[in-house]
């Protein structure tokens, strides 16, 4: 059924390699988005459109995703794939303009934001156009929002401390 869903051939069998082509089947996709964004010869309309399509690949692929988000199996290959580093830090880059380390965490937290909340319980209901105008009007109030605390920072150190859970910095 999974397989069937993420248009796999046939001939994949086992639970690892059918979440293994699912991988590799939606890091393609993902590729694609970014390749018609960087397609944009002004970098903030570039932006504006890999959100856009990133928002829209969310909605699409969100009963796919739900699936696969909790899947081990998955969590292993993307924990030790290459490539799927690479692209994530390629999006990131994208979205956010830069390359740090508190850019890709930016980066993995607003793409987390995007693909949990389509696949959140209080979303069920919601179509798609509402879906997409939150995912859309979020993801770049929380870029302006960056850019404009950015100034306010020492470059190489987070807005403020790490802290355990009992309220000790780290």
């Amino acid at each position: 059924m999974v397989a069937a869903e993420a248009g796999l051939p046939g001939a994949v069998k086992t639970k690892e390699e059918i979440v293994i082509a699912v991988a590799e089947a939606e890091l393609a996709r993902v590729e694609a988005v970014l390749d018609a964004a960087q397609a944009e010869p002004d970098p903030a309309l570039a932006r504006e459109v890999l959100l856009s399509r990133i928002v829209d690949l969310a909605i699409e692929r969100r009963h796919l995703e739900s699936m696969l988000a909790s899947d081990p199996v998955l969590n292993r290959f993307f924990a030790g794939h290459e490539p799927f580093r690479q692209l994530m830090n390629r999006l990131y880059r994208m979205l956010l303009g830069e390359d740090s380390p508190e850019a890709r965490l930016s980066g993995a937290m607003l793409t987390a934001a995007i693909g949990g909340a389509v696949m959140h319980p209080m979303t069920e209901g919601f179509d798609d156009a509402a879906l997409r105008s939150q995912g859309r009007t979020r993801g770049s109030s929380a870029r302006a929002g960056r850019r404009a605390r950015r100034g306010r920072r020492r470059p190489g150190r987070c807005a403020r401390p790490a802290a355990t859970p009992t309220g000790r910095a780290l």
